[in-house]
């Protein structure tokens, strides 16, 4: 398990979790859906507890229920159902899982001055699960950023990055590896058949494809295959370079959302986008389990969004605060509705 390139990827405790499967359900597929849908109820519980360490204040009821809304919009969001429901995707919920831990005991072990062990096993063990953690070392400098300040002085920044050498080591690994398990299987595409031109083109719209895709998520499909064209392309290098300035103008007020801009674009994105291509990108193929590998960044900016709508957890409420979160509650029992029903309609695909 620890050796194959099995169709192209390096998970060895994935491969580990089916062989589970099969000695406990033989070829029965309910077990093995049982498997996945625990896996996804664990990330949101876990997207939960998160929520809970980054958003400011004593434990409140608006507290946790800011909190409990962006652990339900983690769950229900109708590109979570690939994912779940399509069981060779497991290492996708693996890695995921394994992720938010180690940001989890990480923030744990930093606010009690003590070197994250904890996050640095279970960082080896999202690695082995899948590369969608390859970028988290990166993700743990933002979060010494936002909200830890912890970068406040050359010295501390350099404490902090030293911290991180034997996570980049890991990530480092888990790199090569992935990037031999492509190539072994033929799924690398060389610069002057796909060249960086087209790479950056890809890569850029799929980041607004996603965006608007999380936003609105109608007509969803397995798979993607057509490749933007240049209007499509410009379009998105006009929202990046409109996005840069309004962030760089309000840097100030705004410094959580660059950091989490920075997560999204910076470094998990990279790994589902098309720098590094493979067959799928030149053909123009992406698809929403792809989506999993930045839901990390993606579910702790939901706080954000959490606290607009139910206040600040930690301040008073004024009654004109009261009735704004009244109706946008209303709005949210309508978007979890329709999440509900986009839902349904897209395990269509995959049982």
């Amino acid at each position: 398990m620890c050796s194959t390139f099995f169709l192209g990827h390096w998970q060895p405790l994935s491969w580990l979790s089916y062989a589970l499967d099969y000695a406990a359900w033989g070829m029965e597929p309910a077990g093995w859906h049982a498997g996945n849908l625990l896996l996804h109820a664990l990330n949101a519980i876990l997207v939960y507890l998160l929520c809970m360490e980054f958003v400011t204040g004593p434990v409140s009821r608006k507290k946790t229920a800011a909190c409990a809304a962006a652990a339900l919009f983690y769950a229900i969001h109708p590109l979570r159902v690939e994912v779940v429901a399509w069981l060779a995707t497991r290492g996708y919920l693996l890695g995921t899982a394994f992720c938010l831990l180690t940001v989890l005991f990480y923030l744990r072990a930093t606010t009690r001055k003590q070197y994250p062990f904890a996050a640095l096993l279970f960082f080896t063990l999202a690695t082995v699960s899948k590369g969608v953690g390859m970028m988290l070392p990166l993700l743990l400098l933002l979060v010494d950023w936002v909200p830890l300040g912890r970068l406040s002085s050359f010295r501390k920044s350099a404490a902090c990055f030293v911290e991180k050498i034997p996570f980049f080591m890991l990530s480092t690994l888990t790199g090569v590896m992935a990037f031999l398990a492509k190539k072994t299987a033929g799924g690398m595409v060389d610069i002057e058949q796909y060249g960086f031109s087209e790479r950056f083109g890809q890569a850029l719209s799929g980041i607004w494809f996603y965006l608007y895709k999380t936003i609105s998520p109608t007509h969803l499909s397995p798979l993607y295959d057509k490749q933007p064209g240049p209007l499509v392309v410009l379009a998105a290098l006009l929202l990046t370079t409109v996005a840069a300035v309004v962030l760089f103008l309000f840097r100030r007020r705004l410094y959580g959302v660059i950091a989490g801009g920075a997560a999204f674009f910076l470094l998990i994105h990279i790994n589902v986008g098309s720098f590094v291509a493979g067959r799928s990108n030149i053909d123009g193929i992406i698809a929403d389990c792809q989506r999993i590998e930045i839901s990390d960044a993606e579910s702790i900016a939901e706080i954000g969004t959490c606290r607009c709508i139910y206040g600040d957890v930690s301040g008073s409420v004024s009654q004109t605060h009261c009735t704004r979160k009244k109706g946008a509650g209303r709005k949210s029992q309508y978007t979890f509705g329709f999440f509900n029903f986009s839902n349904v309609t897209q395990f269509g695909f995959f049982l």
